[in-house]
């Protein structure tokens, strides 16, 4: 769709969207963001993730003088020239956090599901998840998302209620952990939360007023309530330092679960868990990139890069694990300081822009 043309975005779509974004990681290898640094106080941190950034959110919507104003509109009134620059830095940073979760969900199949399969083989149903999600557009996968998200959140579900009988509450004494040592060493788990950006890109396709500021507390009230009670299921189950020793602690969780004979085992369950969230989450990010692009450089429409823009992220995304945090940290700390200063910059031009015309 050309950018001249009007479209808009449900609300509620968009708030599962952006929970799928921030909560996909944590089914995959995410809990180990807080059980590495943390050991039995993961799920206090990542409450306590959660809070801190539920916090900034509710502050940067304060010193906002508009409603619904997106990323790319405040940057143009900052920045002027300059936006050019940051939106590329924006732009390959994006590609680069795509392709790191690509990497997680390519290596948890072929890892799990088809360990005799190369990582190359996966890689192409990704690509070409990656590819249709970007021609149907935004408006068609935030309509996605909905039963994308039901049907992860019933499933997530059935793995944390079939191990009631296994969670011992010992398990996450002390509840602080390695102390207050261990939290500030857990700083960084923020980052879990850092897809929560991608609201000010959706900004410029909400309808009503306010929309902001509902969808983006909404979807990180629900991300931060799923991600905070996986990781305490999980630490509930697993006693420390067990918990710190397994790449897909979800999965792990699965396999723990005291099922009848009929369902056996809930691996299936984490199948279908990576699988759905793993396409739409790769395709979204992959259509938010292009989308940050081509409004960088001016494009009047993102699909001739399509091609060009997926192939660039699979090959990113064939480099080792061991950059997947670092590059998810880089993007973290830019998008929340982006965000953060543009916002009070935007907000004292405004508000001087009005001192003057009243004057």
């Amino acid at each position: 769709m050309a950018w001249g043309e009007m479209m808009y975005i449900g609300e509620k779509e968009t708030k599962w969207l952006l929970t799928i974004l921030m909560t996909s990681q944590i089914f995959v290898s995410g809990i180990n963001i807080f059980t590495k640094a943390a050991g039995t106080s993961a799920a206090f941190v990542a409450f306590l993730s959660f809070v801190l950034v539920f916090a900034y959110l509710f502050f940067v919507d304060k010193i906002k003088v508009s409603q619904n104003v997106g990323i790319f509109s405040m940057m143009n009134e900052c920045y002027g020239k300059f936006t050019v620059v940051i939106g590329a830095v924006l732009s390959a940073l994006s590609a680069l956090n795509c392709s790191m979760r690509l990497k997680m969900f390519t290596s948890s199949v072929t890892d799990i599901i088809l360990p005799d399969s190369p990582q190359n083989f996966v890689l192409i149903f990704f690509v070409i998840s990656m590819i249709a999600v970007s021609f149907f557009g935004l408006e068609t996968v935030t309509r996605y998302a909905l039963p994308v998200g039901t049907v992860v959140v019933i499933f997530a579900s059935l793995v944390c209620v079939f191990n009631l009988e296994g969670y011992k509450i010992t398990n996450i004494y002390p509840l602080l952990g390695n102390g207050s040592e261990g939290i500030a060493l857990s700083a960084g788990s923020l980052r879990i939360f850092a897809d929560i950006f991608y609201l000010f890109v959706f900004a410029d396709y909400f309808r009503n007023d306010g929309a902001l500021k509902r969808v983006g507390l909404k979807s990180l009230a629900l991300s931060g309530i799923i991600i905070t009670l996986v990781t305490l299921f999980y630490t509930l189950a697993v006693p420390y330092p067990a918990s710190q020793s397994f790449d897909y602690p979800f999965f792990r969780l699965s396999s723990l679960a005291n099922t009848s004979v009929l369902f056996q085992r809930l691996d299936a369950a984490v199948y279908v868990i990576w699988l759905f969230s793993g396409f739409l989450s790769c395709g979204a990010m992959a259509l938010l990139s292009m989308i940050i692009f081509s409004k960088t450089f001016g494009l009047s429409d993102y699909k001739g890069i399509i091609h060009g823009f997926v192939f660039i992220i699979a090959t990113f995304s064939l480099v080792e694990k061991n950059y997947f945090n670092l590059i998810n940290s880089i993007f973290a700390t830019f998008v929340f300081s982006l965000i953060a200063v543009t916002a009070l910059i935007y907000r004292f031009k405004i508000i001087s822009g009005r001192n003057k015309s009243e004057g």
